[in-house]
C-alpha cells in the first residue's frame, strides 16, 4: 500500500451550513468547498478537498455526520465516503476511487487531530 499524509488548513468561507442555524438537526448540510490541504513538511499547499456531510443523528449533543468527499492532490482525485462524530479525534474513512493515479483506488484515509492540526493518512493500493 501506498500511504502519505497531509494536514488540512480551514480558510474563512470554505465551510457552509445549510440550513446555518446553532443546534444541528437531523438532514441539515455541511459542506467543505476547496478546504486547503498542505504538505506538513514544507507546509505548502498542494491540493483541496470538497466535502458533502449530512446530519444523521443528533446524540447528546454530539453530532454524526455522513457523507462523502473528493480530495484533489497530486496525480488525481481521491474519493471518499463515511462517517464520524463531531467529537471524534480519529476517523477513518473508505477510499472508494478517484481519477488519475487513483482511479482504482482502494483503502482508508484516516483523519486524526494533532495538536490542533486535522491530519488526513491516505493509505491506498
Amino acid at each position: 500500500m501506498a500511504t502519505f499524509t497531509l494536514n488540512v488548513r480551514p480558510r474563512s468561507g470554505d465551510e457552509v451550513e445549510l440550513p446555518p442555524r446553532t443546534n444541528k438537526r437531523v438532514g441539515d448540510q455541511l459542506l467543505l468547498v476547496r478546504r486547503p490541504l498542505v504538505d506538513p513538511q514544507t507546509n505548502i499547499e498542494v491540493g483541496s478537498f470538497n466535502a458533502r456531510l449530512t446530519v444523521m443523528e443528533v446524540p447528546a449533543g454530539d453530532v454524526l455526520f455522513s457523507g462523502n468527499a473528493d480530495h484533489e492532490v497530486p496525480g488525481g482525485v481521491i474519493s471518499t465516503q463515511g462517517s464520524f462524530n463531531a467529537s471524534d479525534t480519529t476517523s477513518v474513512f473508505a477510499i472508494v476511487g478517484g481519477s488519475g493515479t487513483y482511479a482504482l483506488a482502494r483503502g482508508t484515509l484516516t483523519l486524526t487531530l494533532v495538536g490542533g492540526i486535522e491530519q488526513f493518512t491516505y493509505d491506498w493500493s
